[in-house]
């Protein structure tokens, strides 16, 4: 990228996961941007630099560049969902995962020294928590739920701002 013409083109950068990069590439073309260089994460192999050039003088910039910033939160806000989309139930899992695997550790070394009683209270706990080690199965489809309506909403949101922008540069709508 040595010789970047400021003067007639403005420059920006986006960081992105792999995955969505097409999209993104594709939206930021509806706000007047092309991209002129895409870049692998020297570090992480899910990640992937973009360099987006548009022309500085450009008919509604403004509100171009309004709704860009509009598009980029509801961009980030479903990045924040899909990343803390299971966090509640995956803690659930694995504190009670931790604690049937003690319980019947537990269970397993009070029976072999005899000690019938506690070796039996363990096995019960160890029991009680895989029941509840089941039940955080049915609060992740629970979440699931909950985070597709909200991500669905957010979606529509994002695709109404594109229409908008699409009708702010002239383009006609495909859809």
């Amino acid at each position: 990228m040595g010789n970047l013409d400021f003067n007639d083109y403005d420059f920006i950068t986006a960081s992105t996961k792999t995955w969505c990069a097409k999209k993104i590439i594709s939206d930021y073309n509806r706000f007047g941007w092309e991209v002129i260089k895409e870049e692998s994460d020297g570090l992480f192999s899910n990640l992937v630099h973009l360099t987006f050039r548009r022309v500085h003088k450009l008919e509604n910039k403004d509100q171009l560049q309004y709704l860009q910033v509009c598009y980029e939160q509801k961009i980030n806000q479903v990045f924040d969902l899909e990343r803390n989309k299971n966090l509640f139930s995956n803690l659930l899992f694995l504190l009670f995962a931790i604690f049937c695997v003690s319980s019947f550790g537990l269970c397993t070394y009070q029976l072999i020294q005899s000690n019938l009683l506690f070796g039996g209270v363990c096995a019960v706990l160890g029991c009680v928590s895989l029941f509840f080690i089941f039940l955080t199965a049915r609060l992740r489809k629970r979440e699931n739920r909950k985070y597709q309506l909200k991500v669905n909403e957010l979606n529509k949101d994002i695709e109404k701002m594109l229409i908008d922008v699409s009708m702010l540069s002239g383009e006609k709508n495909e859809n």
